[in-house]
This record gives C-alpha cells, structure tokens and sequence, in this order.
C-alpha cells in the first residue's frame, strides 16, 4: 500500500514538472506568434500550432484505453473549430488585427487542458510528452 502511495506521489511530481514544460512551450509558441509582425506569419504559426496539437492528442489518443481516448476525441474537435476559426473553413476567419487575441485564446484553452481532461495521472503524462516532443 505504501508503495502505490509513493508511486502516485512520484507520478504527480512528474506529471506536474512535464505539465510545467508544456505550458513553456505552449507560452513560447504564443509569443512568437505575438512577436510577428506579419498576419500572415503569424495565421501560419497558430495553424502549425494547433496541427501539432491535434497530431500529438490523436496519438496519444491510440495510447489510451477508449474511455479515455473518447475525451481527448472531444478536445480534439475544439481544436478543429480553433483552426477552422483560424483559417475561416466554415466560418467567419479570425481577422487579422484579432490574432493576438485569438492566440491569447488559444493559449488559455491549451493550458487549461489538462484541467478539464477526466484521465490518470499516467495518461495525462503521455499526453504531455507526446504533446512536448511534438511542440
């Protein structure tokens, strides 16, 4: 019993310094894209963003046992709409002078991700990597 108490202690200490180096990646991405002075570039920056997201959760997706994989499926179609909005598929496209804010926006639903996602403690640590390795 001891064991699976130090065990979840050592997960949650590692899920919490991945979950640290995810958000500062996340944090850099945004920054650069706020950095840019071009609409163009920085379109192109939050798309290959929220591509890589999307990448990296339907990986971590096939990980997963399916309860858990069927949130991420619902996170992944939020980020689907992110880039539709981004890029007008669809709908109205995010107007340039808006970038900043919608990067902004971005960024708060990618850290907050976590917050909201139902899995374990382990899931949530191969979601990050995947998601680190990707960004």
């Amino acid at each position: 019993m001891a064991f699976a108490g130090i065990t979840m202690l050592h997960t949650t200490a590692r899920s919490s310094s991945l979950d640290e180096h995810f958000k500062s990646a996340i944090n850099t991405t945004i920054q650069h894209v706020k950095e840019t002075p071009n609409a163009a570039d920085k379109r192109e920056m939050l798309g290959k963003f929220l591509v890589k997201m999307d990448k990296g959760l339907g990986m971590a997706q096939s990980l997963l046992p399916n309860s858990e994989g069927k949130t991420l499926s619902a996170l992944q179609l939020k980020i689907k709409a992110d880039y539709a909005d981004l890029n007008g598929n669809g709908t109205v496209k995010v107007a340039d002078a808006d970038l900043n804010k919608f990067a902004n926006y971005v960024q708060q639903d990618a850290e907050q991700a976590d917050q909201v996602l139902y899995i374990s403690a382990g899931g949530l640590i191969i979601i990050l990597i995947i998601l680190l390795i990707l960004l």
